[in-house]
């Protein structure tokens, strides 16, 4: 479904086989019946070599401009290989779903309150946490208003009563 393109450019030659690769690719798809949408084609450079950073060309003449950030099986990541949109994003939609539920069921008992909040609210924080969030921050979670507290060593999740 999805197909990556990558490789280690550091000098400008790198960049000219990034773009015969990015050809070759396109020509291969083409020669087995496939089409790729050249719409969602995504760029996402990194580093600190200015004359590296360049957009490419899809055969058809379209460029590739260099995103801020792309998103990759539900992940968002950034030109500086940090994941502060995704957290960014899962924080207010985890925010969001707790705000559903606290309109939708009308029941407080602590153990529906809890299975609520595990399979709607906890479901969001923790995709791909382990990848995101690497153990730098913990989330107090006060009847499902999410709070972020930086700089600690491990995620935890700490559930208060009012």
């Amino acid at each position: 479904d999805d197909s990556k393109l990558q490789k280690n450019v550091s000098a400008p030659s790198g960049c000219q086989l990034l773009q015969e690769d990015l050809y070759a690719v396109i020509e291969w798809a083409s020669c087995n019946n496939m089409e790729l949408n050249e719409a969602k084609f995504q760029l996402l450079q990194h580093g600190k070599i200015p004359d590296l950073q360049k957009p490419y060309v899809l055969p058809s003449g379209i460029s590739i401009a260099a995103d801020d950030a792309v998103k990759d099986l539900g992940v968002y990541i950034d030109k500086e290989l940090r994941w502060r949109q995704h957290i960014a994003k899962k924080s207010a939609e985890a925010s969001k779903k707790a705000g559903w539920v606290l309109r939708t069921f009308s029941i407080r008992d602590k153990s529906t309150m809890m299975l609520l909040y595990k399979v709607y609210v906890r479901s969001i924080i923790e995709y791909c946490c382990a990848l995101t969030l690497c153990g730098l921050l913990t989330y107090n979670v006060t009847s499902f208003g999410l709070k972020r507290s930086n700089a600690l060593s491990r995620l935890r999740y700490q559930v208060v009563q009012e």
